[in-house]
């Protein structure tokens, strides 16, 4: 049989045929018209189809990812691999919609370090086929397989040298085989042949063990390099697919493939990581549509996470704040419609629990409106009649929940200290001290005649009656006639009978001189026998003591400290108000709202005694809130409570908003409630800076400041006596 390889069979005169043409280093072709059947390189070759582009079913096919939205999926994660069309693995699971090609990888991607050219290379069943054809001398075919080797791998150095032997080869059996088979020896060939048997021999030897070595040792030593580099390809792809490297795992697991397609452990691996690339790329989708407000779409996007892959990352987690977040929006919806219809403890309420379920949502407004609903809830159950003492401590528990809110929480004050003194006379009526219940109820009555829707003024009428009845009792018939007569003066409906005991009173009574007053002011004051200006100079306060908010009194320098007399805690509340007011009745300090804005600011209202026209100037303009004025008896300075610095704490300023001077500062605490002393020269506040409200003074520069309560109980609302 002739040879395979095209070389002369012997003792023929036939020029051995090269196959294929003339070898490309001599200008020849493939044989096949090509230019040596050097393939494409690889970038040129087109890429394989995008295995990730599979429609999604359902909500996808119905338009869930919408033209014009902020996030659509695989808008920004891009995916650097290509799944072989020639495989069949199993496509994408038919509920995910997965990015496209141009989308990027997950943050955690990196790419896998390069393996050598010559690895590759060896690993090339073209090449062992090169290597065997140069063995066989078929030199075209050897060269049609390493140029093809050299345009897949241009950088590989074994290719290159490969060409080079080669060529040389090549062109040393060209240039000499023609020769050598044209000498003749000049001896015998039997001669000849004895005496090349033992070289051929030899050489028999050699080459046969050199046969067996290519075609067993050989192949059986590069299938072991393969197994190993695929090994390493292998555990290489696992490491990434650990890391977060899906990408970069998918392509190792790819390479791994290509000489292994049946490997059912790769082919596992590489599904494993082409569904954590699924799951990377929505989660990072569900991320910025959770980060763009789009709250429904991300629950949707993290509740499919959820279902694939219960536990995947703080998937659970973020389900659960987007549920919170939704429950308080709704909420605060339902809050806000109560706002409107001005139901207002529903909507505290309401508004409370949006606090409590997510105080971070809508903070201000929410904040804000609870403030005012809680306000007007109590306003508005103190502006009718009552339906029992329950009813009020409802109102009073909605009045001390106004919080952080500056106009707000300074009216409710104002509303507690009214309702306080209301409780305090009910107490008092109950356990008959009908003095202090008639002091609370009238001090009540001075401030708001309709307190209660009426109800005030019937129990103040009630309380005159019965202690006149006592004190008549007593033998003390001009007391009790003027008792009555102050019961007559009060508009209720049955005041008539007050109106004729205090008749029959009066022809009984034989008096050299007329009443004193017509109001309790001078009756209560007698009673107690002390003049009210003897008082001139002390500070009234409210206290908790007695386990109430009774008023109490004591010196400037915390002396003596007792309950305020009867006609003290009557006008403890007028003399409030007067602080805020100027000697002669011509100037006041009020906090209120500028329009258009949320801030609360001092303004001074100046009042024209002749037309009583109010002209008002807004004195402060600071960021915050300013609070609780009052003016100095000089008239030229107002005393006030600012948070604009942080805390609420003590300011003064001129009446024309120059000069303004901080006089306390506080790290946490707050100071509040400033009233001045009749010289002007000092202003006693209420602090909680020693961990209770204590009533401290200082000189009106801030300096001296000097706790002067003292004592375990809570002391505020401080009223330096004028």
């Amino acid at each position: 049989m002739p040879p395979s390889n095209g070389a002369p069979a012997a003792g023929s005169d036939e020029k051995p045929r090269q196959r294929g043409g003339k070898p490309a280093w001599l200008g020849g072709t493939n044989g096949h018209g090509g230019s040596n059947g050097a393939r494409r390189p690889a970038e040129e070759r087109p890429a394989a189809q995008d295995p990730f582009a599979v429609e999604a079913p359902g909500a996808a096919r119905e338009g869930w990812w919408k033209a014009g939205d902020s996030a659509k999926p695989g808008s920004d994660v891009s995916a650097e691999w290509q799944e072989p069309s020639s495989r069949g693995h199993s496509p994408v699971p038919p509920t995910w919609v997965v990015a496209s090609p141009e989308a990027e990888a997950t943050d955690e991607t990196a790419p896998a370090p390069p393996l050598h050219p010559d690895l590759l290379v060896s690993l090339d069943p073209r090449f062992i086929q090169a290597q065997f054809h140069m063995q066989q001398g078929a030199w075209a075919e050897a060269e049609a397989r390493l140029r093809a080797l050299q345009a897949d791998y241009p950088r590989s150095q074994a290719v290159i040298a490969l060409l080079d032997e080669l060529a040389l080869r090549a062109a040393v059996d060209l240039q000499w085989r023609d020769r050598i088979r044209g000498r003749r020896l000049g001896v015998k060939t039997e001669r000849l042949l004895r005496r090349l048997l033992p070289f051929c021999l030899v050489l028999l030897f050699f080459l046969s063990g050199g046969l067996f070595y290519q075609h067993f040792i050989s192949p059986y030593r590069q299938i072991q390099a393969q197994e190993r580099a695929i090994q390493r390809l292998k555990e290489e792809g696992m490491r990434a697919l650990q890391q977060g490297a899906y990408v970069q795992a998918m392509n190792l697991f790819d390479r791994v493939l290509e000489q292994w397609p049946q490997d059912a452990t790769v082919l596992k691996l590489r599904e494993d990581a082409k569904r954590q690339l699924t799951l990377a790329t929505y989660y990072q989708l569900a991320q910025k549509v959770l980060a763009a407000g789009n709250y429904a779409r991300a629950l949707a996007l993290f509740n499919a996470i959820e279902q694939e892959m219960p536990g995947y990352r703080d998937v659970g987690e973020k389900i659960q704040e987007i549920n919170t977040y939704l429950e308080a929006e709704h909420l605060f919806t339902q809050a806000d419609q109560a706002f409107r219809r001005q139901e207002w403890q529903r909507a505290a309420e309401l508004f409370e629990e949006v606090r409590s379920l997510e105080g971070s949502y809508k903070a201000d407004v929410t904040r804000e409106r609870m403030a005012a609903a809680y306000l007007r809830a109590g306003q508005e159950i103190v502006s009718r009649r009552p339906a029992g003492l329950a009813e009020l401590e409802r109102a009073r528990s909605y009045l001390q929940k106004v919080r952080n809110a500056p106009a707000e929480e300074a009216i409710a004050r104002d509303e507690l200290d009214l309702l306080n003194t209301y409780l305090a006379g009910e107490r008092a009526l109950r356990d008959q001290e009908l003095r202090r219940a008639i002091s609370a109820f009238h001090a009540v009555y001075q401030e708001r005649p309709t307190y209660l829707g009426g109800y005030l003024v019937e129990q103040l009428y009630r309380s005159y009656v019965i202690l006149a009845e006592q004190v008549l009792a007593d033998g003390d018939a001009a007391y009790a006639r003027e008792l009555y007569a102050l019961a007559a003066s009060l508009p209720v409906d049955d005041g008539g009978e007050a109106a004729r005991q205090a008749e029959q009173l009066a022809t009984l009574v034989a008096r050299s001189t007329p009443s004193t007053s017509s109001t309790p002011f001078a009756s209560i004051t007698a009673l107690d026998g002390k003049n009210l200006q003897v008082y001139v100079g002390w500070i009234a306060f409210r206290s908790n003591r007695d386990g109430g908010a009774d008023v109490y009194i004591m010196r400037a320098d915390g002396s003596e400290q007792q309950r305020a007399p009867l006609a003290i805690q009557e006008q403890f509340l007028a003399q409030i108000q007067a602080d805020r007011r100027s000697s002669d009745g011509r100037k006041e300090v009020v906090a209120q709202r500028p329009e258009g804005r949320n801030d609360s600011n001092i303004f001074l209202r100046t009042i024209n005694p002749l037309t009583g026209d109010a002209r008002e100037v807004m004195v402060t303009n600071f960021p915050g809130d300013e609070f609780e004025p009052v003016l100095s008896p000089a008239g030229d300075r107002i005393a006030f409570v600012s948070n604009h610095t942080g805390n609420d704490e003590i300011w003064t300023i001129g009446l024309d908003g120059q000069d303004p001077q901080q006089l306390t500062q506080n790290r946490w605490e707050w100071d509040k409630h400033p009233t001045w002393s009749p010289d002007g020269s000092q202003i006693a506040f209420f602090s909680n800076r020693s961990g209770r409200r204590q009533i401290w003074v200082m000189n009106a520069d801030g300096t001296g400041q000097r706790n002067i309560s003292n004592n375990d109980y809570e002391d505020w609302d401080p009223v330096w006596i004028k």
